[in-house]
């Protein structure tokens, strides 16, 4: 398994950034891991490698826990955790029926940015109001924190 720092260590983007990012977004997660020394972080899905389609995204990291996606455009540095899996698939219990598009309750999960710009220190930003749209899972989405 990986360290908590060394298996974030191996994402190619945190690997070529400052190396306060790796320990600025550690600290983000003191809150919502039990233990934070024994967590493993392991890469599920790579555009740069996998592809950019949302299907191959949702087809290699639906249903596996927790995850953490870091994105890189241009120098920025950003992302988000959730608590809890993606899915493809959900139920509707007014409906009584399955849906491939859905919101999500996920009580730890949080949006970040790292990169620090115009003065602006990195930050993470905690849910305050609807938890029950903390992701949004559909095959036809990548990643996609809150609700509009």
């Amino acid at each position: 398994g990986f360290s908590p720092t060394g298996g974030l260590a191996s994402s190619s983007i945190l690997n070529n950034s400052p190396k306060y990012y790796i320990g600025t977004l550690s600290s983000y997660f003191d809150p919502v891991l039990t233990n934070l020394s024994s967590s493993q972080f392991m890469k599920c899905y790579h555009a740069e490698t996998d592809g950019w389609d949302s299907t191959t995204f949702h087809s290699k990291c639906d249903g596996k826990g927790p995850t953490v996606s870091i994105i890189q455009v241009s120098n920025y540095t950003f992302g988000g955790h959730t608590d809890v899996s993606w899915q493809s698939m959900h139920f509707l219990s007014a409906t009584r029926s399955l849906s491939s598009c859905g919101y999500t309750a996920a009580a730890k999960a949080f949006i970040f940015s790292l990169y620090k710009v115009h003065g602006y220190k990195p930050v993470k930003l905690a849910q305050y109001w609807y938890q029950g749209c903390a992701i949004y899972s559909c095959s036809s989405y990548g990643r996609t924190f809150g609700s509009y």
